[in-house]
Formats: C-alpha cells, sequence, structure tokens
C-alpha cells in the first residue's frame, strides 16, 4: 500500500506532468463496483480529478490490479482484486489496471478469451460459454481443496487462477441419524483423523449431507424439514437458509457447482440453491417431481443425476436431466429396495452404480452394480450384515465405503467394496453406531488430516 503522502506527491506528478498525454482509449471500464471485500482495497486516492489519472495511480502500485474512481467525489479506490463485478453503482468506474488486449498471456491460462483451462490430476474442468463460467469435477474418491467454480470477468479474466484449484483425495464426514443425531465424525479407513467433531445444533436424521463449491450444506431431515446448516471454518455449524418445501428422506445431486435437493417422503418438487449471485441464499423452485421419490441419488454426469429405488417404485431406476428435469426409465434392478445406500464410482475407464442393502419386506444384504456403459445391472457380492438405512461414499481416491445401517438396532460397522473383486470386507468402525444419517466426502486438508 501506498503511504498517503507518498500517495500525494505522486498524485501532483501525474497532474502536472502525466495527466496531459493520457487518452480514454486506454480505459476499458463500466459502471460498477468491486463488492463489499475489504481485504482487496490497498489505497484511497483524494482528488483524482480523472478516471485515466485513477488509472495511472493504480499502475504505479504493483499490488493494485483494479481501481475505482468515483466521479462526483474525484475518489480513486486502488484494488487488490476484483471476484464480485455485479454491483452496479451511479458515476463511478471500474476498471482493471490494464486493457485484456495488453495483459501479458503469462498471467493466466488464457487470459485473453478466457478459453478453457488445463485440467489438474484427477479432475477436469466443465466449462460453460455461456455464464462465462468454469466448473472442477473430480474424480470420485477426489474432492476440490476448495471452490468449485470459476468464472470469467467481463475483462476476459479469471475470477481466480485456475491453476492454482486442485483435487485431492477426500475423507468422510459422517453426521447425525438414528442412534446419533448430534453426533458429527471423520472417517478414515486407517484411523488417521481425529474424528470427533463439534455436534449439530439440532437433531438430523434421513437429511442431505453434501461439499458442493467449497461449502458443505445439511439439509433438512425429519426433526428440521425446513432449514440447512453450513459447517464454518471453526468446525461449527451455523444457520444457513430455508427450504421451500419440508424434505426428509430426499436426495440431492450437484451440477455447475448447484445444489440440488430431489423429492423426499413429503414433497413432490426439486429445488436448487445456485451459488451465484445468490446473497440471500435462497432457494428456488427447479422442476415437479408428480410421482415423489425417496430413492438414492448419484450425480453420474454434469447435468445429470441417477435416482434408484424408493416406495414410489423399488425396482425402478431414473435418469434425471437436472435443468429440465426431464425423467429418462433405466432398466430396472434386479431387487426392490427402499432406504438403501448408493454411489458413482469409476473402474479401468468405465462408470458404475452401486446400490446395496435397504428394506424390501426385510433387511438385505445384497447389492447390485448398474453399467453405465452398457445399461445393465448385475448382482455383485453381498454385504456382510442385511441392513437398511446405510450410506456409501467413494473416498480417498476410489475407495467405496457402506457406512452404519439398522440391523437390529443402529451399527457402527463400516464395510469396504473392492471395484475389481466385486466383494465386501470389513472395515474400522464408525465412532457412534448411527442409521439413516448424511455422509459426504470433503478435502482432507480442510480438517488437518
Amino acid at each position: 500500500m501506498l503511504p498517503a503522502a507518498l500517495s500525494q506527491v505522486l498524485f501532483c506528478s501525474l497532474v502536472l506532468v502525466i495527466q496531459p498525454g493520457l487518452s480514454s482509449a486506454t480505459l476499458c471500464s463500466a459502471e460498477f463496483e468491486c463488492g463489499d471485500a475489504a481485504d482487496n482495497l490497498i489505497d484511497v486516492v483524494h482528488d483524482a480529478s480523472t478516471e485515466e489519472l485513477c488509472q495511472k495511480m493504480c499502475s504505479l502500485n504493483a499490488n493494485c490490479n483494479y481501481y475505482t474512481w468515483f466521479e462526483e467525489d474525484s475518489l480513486c479506490f486502488l484494488l487488490s482484486d476484483c471476484q464480485d463485478q455485479d454491483k452496479p453503482c451511479e458515476a463511478c468506474h471500474t476498471g482493471p489496471v490494464v486493457c485484456p488486449s495488453t495483459i501479458p498471456p503469462s498471467t493466466t491460462n488464457h487470459p485473453e478469451n478466457c478459453a478453457s483451462p488445463s485440467d489438474p490430476p484427477n479432475g477436469r474442468f466443465d466449462c460453460d460459454a455461456s455464464s462465462k463460467e468454469c466448473h472442477l469435477l473430480c474424480d470420485p474418491g477426489y474432492v476440490t481443496s476448495g471452490k468449485s467454480s470459476v468464472s470469467c470477468s467481463r475483462y476476459s479474466q479469471w475470477s481466480q487462477d485456475p491453476r492454482q484449484m486442485s483435487c485431492e483425495k477426500a475423507v468422510l464426514l459422517v453426521t447425525g441419524g438414528d442412534g446419533g443425531l448430534q453426533f458429527v465424525e471423520l472417517y478414515t479407513s486407517t484411523n488417521s483423523c481425529v474424528t470427533t467433531m463439534p455436534s449439530l445444533p439440532d437433531l438430523r436424521g434421513m437429511h442431505s449431507l453434501d461439499y458442493v463449491d467449497g461449502e458443505v450444506l445439511l439439509c433438512g431431515g425429519y426433526s428440521s424439514r425446513l432449514s440447512c446448516l453450513t459447517l464454518q471454518p471453526n468446525n461449527t455449524w451455523t444457520k444457513h437458509s430455508n427450504l421451500t418445501r419440508n424434505r426428509s428422506s430426499h436426495s440431492s445431486a450437484v451440477y455447475n457447482s448447484d445444489l440440488y435437493l430431489i423429492g423426499g417422503g413429503e414433497a413432490n418438487t426439486t429445488e436448487v440453491f445456485r451459488h451465484n449471485n445468490n446473497n440471500d441464499n435462497q432457494w428456488q423452485l427447479a422442476w415437479n417431481v408428480p410421482e415423489g421419490t425417496d430413492g438414492c441419488s448419484v450425480t453420474t454426469a454434469p447435468g445429470t443425476a441417477i435416482v434408484t429405488g424408493g416406495h414410489g417404485c423399488t425396482k425402478c431406476a431414473y435418469q434425471f436431466n437436472l435443468q429440465t428435469g426431464e425423467k429418462t426409465k433405466l432398466q430396472n434392478m434386479n431387487e426392490g429396495r427402499t432406504s438403501h445406500g448408493c454411489a458413482f464410482y469409476q473402474f479401468d475407464g468405465d462408470d458404475y452404480i452401486l446400490a446395496a442393502g435397504g428394506w424390501d419386506g426385510h433387511n438385505l444384504r445384497s447389492s447390485e452394480v448398474f453399467s453405465l456403459k452398457t445399461g445393465k445391472w448385475r448382482i455383485v457380492g453381498d454385504l456382510k450384515e442385511s441392513k437398511r438405512g446405510l450410506q456409501l461414499a467413494v473416498v480417498e481416491g476410489g475407495k467405496v465405503l457402506a457406512t452404519g445401517g439398522r440391523v437390529g438396532s443402529w451399527v457402527d460397522s463400516v464395510e469396504v467394496f473392492d471395484v475389481e473383486m466385486e466383494q465386501w470386507s470389513q472395515g474400522l468402525p464408525l465412532t457412534h453406531r448411527r442409521a439413516y444419517h448424511g455422509v459426504t466426502a470433503v478435502p482432507g486438508t480442510r480438517f488437518g488430516c
């Protein structure tokens, strides 16, 4: 940051020497402000009589990448970044220190036109030309270390450098459920993490738990059907938002860093939480689910989720277009299932969905796999225990886990699925017995693992 006295000296020099030679052709500003982030403000220069002068002051500060010039007050704000560019203002002008046509190519991957960035290990970018956004999609068992979305600004610059975005091996976050309604734990197959976490502020079971765009969201459940919680950096939970419908036994899916909640025992709709332009944390109706569903869902590809089983049709499997709600019937499962677990995994270059356990008039041990390549289900190895209310997840670079469930009572058991041999083996147990709980893959570095 420039000291105030030095700013005034430079300002006087600019008035006498630089101002006459500047041309408006060097400007590429627009009438908006750069949000409310306090840490992006480097300095404030008073008596900046022209925008050209404000831009030049920015160019003389090595940390300045943007400026905002307030015409009526002749104030010049020097800024390190400008991530939020959707706050309009009157008589203010914001622009980059250098217009895009002269930004050197080394500043980002492709700053001239925000072309698709290079894919990191264990992930790939999915870019949307209409929204000028890219979303980092990690392979099963991996998650983003922080935010998954990056946008291209009106100056054809990335909101953050995509080369700094990465996919890391995931650990498992486990919340609530019968037997552990307020208990939270981290799970690794080698017990390499501190497992105990601060409790939930209320009772949660049959809820959803998702890691989306760098944030953990817990929504609904039979004790708190309308509310969502979020996990803070200090690992405590706070209120995030209110849903549009009561939801429990619902499922969830992610597309373009937006979270979709599908159906539930009392809801015949799907609602979406959009990560962009949503400072009030509002949920919106996405599309209707006329027959309703309380099946188990997985996100399989950008904009696509597959829902299996549920009370409406225990053997059914449907593919949903998350943007439109269009539903496509897939081959039926071999066995009817409710309260089962499901997961999307990859093996030898192919994509699969695993459905395991559940209820069909009795607890189930059976498991089956759906190949997205062939469009067919096949029976695989049985679980070690017949159970319902279990949850499946993929963590640690591709390890498929089945956690908890109800046998006679709640259990703390964890089973590991061998994706090559298609058999289950016993893993280390959870800290708490639980069923109908929530699980999601999260970055281990977030919790010091």
